[in-house]
């Protein structure tokens, strides 16, 4: 709701009123980076470039975190199976468990696939390259950047698995 009202402020151009639903937003789901993206848009949009870019640079690191858990979820969980196999252990128990809860929704960034994280970390680089080619409060662009904004652009094309020599 916070989210959808933040937008609908946004379009009528009331960015004060927008940032405080995309915060109240976030707030309630730390995870919603639609919302958080777009509190960085209206932070760009106001000329708030310094606290645009902590706000990606968090929440990159955010993802970076997320996505090294998940490897490492994933790898206790592969050295698990292997332990089951080789002690014979029978996975009744874990059936039981996919099927007490057959539809899970992700509300949380640990819910997530690791997939999902690096695939979120992309679109993240992404926005955040749309802020290295926005001019500052005198109207000018920084001198670097449109090689800061290349860098992100490759940078999720990379995660994405989408090498930029394949475009």
């Amino acid at each position: 709701y916070h989210e959808l009202r933040g937008t609908e402020l946004h379009l009528m151009f009331q960015m004060q009123d927008a940032l405080k639903e995309y915060e109240q937003a976030t707030t309630l789901n730390p995870a919603n980076i639609t919302a958080q993206l777009k509190y960085n848009s209206v932070l760009l949009e106001n000329g708030e470039r310094e606290q645009a870019l902590a706000s990606y640079s968090q929440l990159i690191a955010i993802l970076q975190k997320s996505v090294s858990d998940a490897k490492d979820k994933t790898k206790e969980k592969e050295e698990d199976a292997d332990f089951d196999k080789v002690n014979d252990k029978s996975s009744d128990e874990d059936f039981v468990d996919a099927r007490a809860s057959p539809v899970s929704l992700p509300l949380s960034l640990e819910q997530e696939s690791k997939e999902a994280k690096i695939a979120y970390m992309a679109w993240v680089f992404n926005h955040r390259a749309s802020l290295w080619v926005s001019r500052d409060e005198n109207g000018f662009f920084a001198s670097d950047a449109l090689v800061k904004a290349i860098e992100d652009l490759d940078t999720s094309l990379n995660l994405s698995g989408k090498p930029p020599s394949s475009l």
